[in-house]
């Protein structure tokens, strides 16, 4: 029996052994950048037993073997709970709280904890905005950022948005010259932006002052925004689907006449032709608009050319993790069909972001983006000199012209009113165009953390970018009157782009004293760029049968080529000190080579410094319970810019063909066109800011204020030079611009209550720019240095203004008129006094950029509902935010003479004696100075609204659905403004092009 005993209690002894058997388990904690946490707590699930992670952010815990789970948590996180599921090695992905100061932010190669930024960085996410139609990854970010402004969309696949932050800071030409730089993932990027989607982009991060951006140097004088793409953050697989469905409107359009008032018109103008010459020939109807009149035929031709403009996107993303391997691959299909007819657009983009952790010390990352764009098509009415679309075509026709004729091109009748100064606008959707572009942009990245040197980390980054567009165009010759005099025009022209960027960084840092933080980073850059360009055209040709297939079927044959190159090497230190989580300071400093400056000057260096202190970790606030964290930021510093073309330095040399003798030979010849500037250097732009962050009333009100104030020397222009120089002008450093302004960011949680919470985001910007030189010339002599009429630019007023003659209404019948002029014409303003209107009383009228911008969004939550809603509005006031809406506001276009050149068809109250409007002037108006049409660009426009149901998980796990939401957005519902053209943010006036109003409905689901 003691034997039964003695054996019972051994068994139950070696159960006890076995059930309290260990074993250790081991990994690594990052948070969504790939950027190692020290310090993260790690506990066994229902337990206290646990360790931290080190500076590589790597633990090591013994523990049961029956242990389920392991919780990992980390102050500006969310706590993770893994299971373990019979692993010895866990690494985990925590994602930021992004409400808390903890939150990890891109401040150029590498991160900090927002509470550690010295500089002014702001960090949005794409998540606000993600139940809204952005086709463009700057449309999620649009009005959410003081400081940064972009415009609406005007058509489809439009990528021009006229992206600025912190207004102008050159006086340069070149179209880049006030462009941010765009960084993806660390790494310059030099395409659009556009190439990239935006359900593929997890967060933007924007430097705004010159010591965040300093360790971009002379690339980053006008801030710079960081793109972070996604990565996988689940255990498991996770496919997700989103698509939405749509249909865009014009936003804003204008009254044209119908066939009574366009009669109206033309008695009027007969009117004022009697009056002025008994005996002149009167405007009549054409044949063709008699014949369409009395047959009661009319035509509304601006809504004939457009259409309901329909949208679709579908985008399908697969991301996980596992131990060794973070994946995220996503292809998305976006198609647009515009408002007016054969405005097309199609793109597709394929994403694929690759981590291997080889071993716990060496990972390799590989990313790829590949964009494919269709434009291919002329939309109705074509395009202006720059491009653009535009209805002026439209415009210009008849009511009672013909759309169609059996005899005309695709059925069309070539010109509809039988004048050839109108052409019908359909015709130009018979134009065989083709306009595809191309992008397939790749990254690799290794990263080195050696064991034995912790906090050390080594990365080499990669790329390679490759971009091409594709432009044929083929008009025969019934299609214009030009195509017919040529016998039909084809050209193609094929644009290649192709750059790669390498990047050597080492980083350390380290902890001591558990008060003492050091961060420190290296960086030796090197960059290279080509463009290369080809044109053919052939006219006149024998057969027209293959288009611009086969060029060599026109008898005239010309061809073009042209490459360029430019190289970059860049070094940069930067020094990130942290004392006890209350001082903090930012040390950079940067040198940039680029090959297109002088040869004595291709070099520049760039310094920058920063201090933060944290006022709410002093003891003498401890007891301050209404305030939960105060920072005050300084900072100063140089960048520069290089927005200039290749070669811009050197003498360059043109061709031409000259013809000897008679016998109609020509040969090529050479010649100097450019003059050479061998001291030719960077401009450079100082900056100084100061900013405050602050929490307040248990973080309830969260926020940020910042003042800046920036001088930009050397700037680069053209010095215009005697013409018995043989040349125009030469690019120069002369001058300099200042530019200041105050930006505030507020957040505030009006209300957190279950089930209903309520966010508000308010966005406040005011930019003041001052030009202080313009190179010292004094032509006149009088000791005061000279204006730049030319160029609009004016010493002490803004850079962008507009200039010419005032006017105050217009003279009526009983009015002291002067001669030359007549009842119905503008009142020019005397503003000399010298009583007579002559070039000497223009004069500055006011700038054409804004007096602030300010932008409201509210988020309201109701259990599984949520709605968004975003106000955005740009104010002028007295002299500010003003445009030239001439085209509008004068009856006629500025050439205009006679009615031959065609009436402008918009339906307004122009001047008669009858109607004597202080508005519109008379039909026949043709000022004898030209000049502009002031009026006011403020708005208020109505710019999102998204209301998103989440279904509950019930529902989900019945139809076996991680998640899954249905929204409906509307984008840019309402624009209140004065402004009479189209759209007041792009100065657009009724020859332009109107932007649109978007609906959309869309579902959201991942499995």
């Amino acid at each position: 029996m003691k034997k039964s005993y003695l054996l019972l209690l051994v068994l139950l002894a070696a159960g006890h052994l076995m059930a309290q058997e260990t074993i250790t388990m081991s990994g690594k904690v990052t948070d969504d950048l790939e950027e190692p946490l020290p310090g993260v707590n790690v506990l066994i699930k229902g337990t206290i037993q646990g360790t931290v992670t080190d500076i590589n952010g790597q633990y090591t815990l013994e523990m049961p073997r029956d242990a389920e789970a392991l919780v990992f948590s980390y102050v500006g996180f969310i706590t993770e709970e893994i299971a373990i599921g019979g692993r010895s090695v866990v690494d985990v992905i925590l994602t930021p709280d992004i409400l808390a100061l903890s939150e990890v932010v891109v401040v150029g190669y590498g991160t900090q904890r927002k509470s550690d930024v010295t500089g002014s960085v702001v960090r949005v996410t794409t998540e606000a905005t993600k139940d809204l139609p952005n086709f463009d990854v700057l449309q999620s970010i649009q009005g959410r950022i003081p400081g940064v402004n972009i415009a609406v969309a005007e058509r489809p696949g439009q990528t021009d948005l006229g992206l600025n932050i912190r207004g102008s800071n050159t006086l340069s030409r070149n179209d880049n010259a006030n462009d941010p730089l765009i960084v993806v993932d660390g790494i310059i990027y030099n395409g659009n932006i556009s190439d990239f989607n935006p359900n593929d982009i997890a967060s933007i991060d924007v430097l705004k002052d010159a010591s965040a951006a300093a360790v971009y140097g002379a690339r980053a004088a006008n801030g710079v925004l960081l793109l972070t793409t996604r990565k996988g953050t689940t255990d498991k697989p996770t496919f997700n689907f989103n698509t939405y469905q749509g249909f865009q409107e014009p936003a804003t359009l204008v009254d044209v006449l119908d066939g009574a008032g366009y009669e109206r018109k033309i008695a009027d103008y007969n009117a004022i032709l009697l009056a002025e010459n008994p005996d002149a020939s009167l405007i009549e109807l054409t044949e063709a608009e008699r014949l369409n009149r009395d047959n009661g035929v009319e035509t509304d031709w601006i809504d004939l050319v457009l259409q309901t403009g329909r949208i679709s996107n579908y985008h399908l993303d697969v991301s996980g993790r596992t131990d060794k391997v973070n994946y995220y691959v996503a292809g998305t299909y976006l198609a647009q069909e515009g408002i007016i007819e054969n405005d097309n657009y199609d793109r597709v983009t394929l994403n694929m972001n690759l981590t291997n952790e080889i071993t716990d010390w060496y990972s390799v990352t590989l990313k790829t983006a590949f964009s494919a764009e269709d434009r291919s098509g002329e939309q109705a009415g074509g395009n202006d000199p720059n491009g653009q679309a535009t209805l002026d075509r439209a415009l210009r026709q008849s009511p009672y012209g013909n759309v169609f004729d059996e005899e005309g091109p695709g059925g069309y009748a070539l010109f509809p009113m039988g004048l050839q100064t109108a052409e019908n606008p359909m015709v130009r959707t018979l134009v065989d165009d083709i306009d595809k572009r191309n992008s397939f942009w790749g990254l690799i990245s290794s990263n080195l953390q050696l064991p034995f040197l912790p906090g050390f980390k080594w990365t080499l980054n990669y790329s390679n970018n490759l971009r091409t567009r594709r432009d044929n165009r083929f008009t025969s010759n019934d299609l214009s009157p030009s195509a017919q005099n040529l016998n039909g025009i084809a050209s193609k022209r094929h644009r290649r782009y192709y750059d790669w960027t390498f990047d050597n960084i080492l980083n350390y840092k380290q902890l001591w004293n558990e008060k003492h933080s050091f961060d420190f980073t290296l960086l030796i850059s090197r960059e290279y760029r080509e463009f290369e360009d080809t044109r053919a055209r052939a006219t006149t040709f024998v057969s027209q049968a293959l288009g611009y297939h086969d060029l060599d079927l026109g008898e005239i044959q010309t061809v073009e080529s042209n490459f360029t190159d430019q190289n970059s090497i860049a070094q940069m230190a930067r020094l990130n000190y942290i004392f006890d989580d209350r001082y903090a300071f930012t040390f950079t400093v940067r040198r940039d080579g680029f090959s297109a400056f002088a040869a004595n000057n291709k070099y520049a260096t760039f310094p920058s410094a920063a201090f933060a202190w944290t006022p709410t970790n002093e003891a003498f606030l401890d007891g301050v319970e209404w305030l939960d964290y105060l920072k005050l930021r300084l900072s100063y510093g140089e960048n520069g810019n290089q927005a200039i073309n290749r070669y811009s330095s050197l003498a360059r040399i043109g061709t031409s063909q000259y013809l000897f003798g008679n016998d109609g030979n020509t040969v090529a010849t050479f010649n100097v066109n450019t003059q050479a500037n061998d001291e030719l250097t960077w401009e450079t732009t100082v900056s100084r800011n100061i900013g405050l962050d602050f929490e307040v009333l248990d973080s309830r009100l969260t926020g940020s204020i910042d003042a800046y104030l920036s001088n930009t020397t050397d700037l680069l222009q053209d010095r215009r030079l005697p013409r018995t120089t043989g040349f125009r002008s030469v690019l120069s450093n002369i001058g300099e611009v200042q530019n200041k302004g105050i930006e505030i960011a507020l957040n505030s949680d009006n209300l957190r209550n279950k089930p209903l919470s309520w966010q508000t985001g308010i966005a406040f910007a005011l930019n003041r720019n001052e030009i202080i030189s313009l190179g010292g010339l004094d032509a006149d002599g009088d000791g005061v240095e000279d204006d730049d009429i030319l160029n609009r630019w004016f010493i002490g007023e803004p850079i962008n203004v507009a200039f010419g003659f005032a006017t105050d209404g217009i003279y009526q019948v009983d009015d002291e008129i002067p001669d030359g002029n007549r009842p119905g014409d503008f009142r020019l303003v005397d503003y000399n006094g010298d009583g007579e209107i002559t070039p000497e009383d223009r004069h500055v009228l006011g700038t054409t950029d804004p007096r602030y911008q300010i932008s409201v969004s509210n988020t309201l939550r109701y259990k599984q509902f949520s709605l968004y809603i975003m106000i955005n509005s740009l104010q002028g006031g007295r002299d500010y935010y003003i445009g030239d809406n001439f085209e509008t506001r004068s009856v006629n276009r500025r050439d205009f003479v006679t009615y031959s050149e065609i009436f402008n068809f918009q339906d307004v109250p122009y001047w008669t004696p009858d109607n004597p409007t202080n508005e519109y002037p008379r039909l026949d108006y043709n000022p004898t100075f030209n000049h502009p049409i002031i009026e006011d660009r403020s708005f208020i426009r109505i710019q999102d609204i998204s209301l998103a149901y989440n279904f509950n998980e019930s529902l989900l796990e019945r139809i076996k659905l991680r998640d899954m939401r249905a929204y409906v957005s509307v984008k840019n519902l309402l624009t209140f403004t004065d402004w009479s053209g189209y759209n007041p943010e792009r100065s657009r006036t009724i020859q332009d092009f109107p932007f649109l109003r978007t609906y959309t409905v869309g579902l959201d689901f991942s499995f």
